[in-house]
């Protein structure tokens, strides 16, 4: 099931980096990305759209029990 895990997130990290470097060269004000486990993420993201995030501002749907 696992056999080709190393290869598509190879593929997955590439195409990212040529969609960021893409927007670089040409508009970057038209793309954002950040990490999901940031914790201004939500500040980001309203800053992109221009919308007042407040500071303590957290989400989250769905959230499954964490495995130890």
């Amino acid at each position: 099931m696992f056999e080709h895990k190393d290869h598509y997130i190879d593929i997955f990290e590439s195409r990212n980096k040529e969609i960021i470097n893409f927007f670089d060269d040409h508009d970057s004000n038209r793309l954002i990305h950040c990490a999901l486990s940031d914790d201004d993420k939500w500040e980001t993201l309203g800053e992109f759209f221009n919308i007042i995030v407040p500071k303590d501002f957290n989400v989250h749907s769905n959230k499954s029990l964490q495995k130890d």
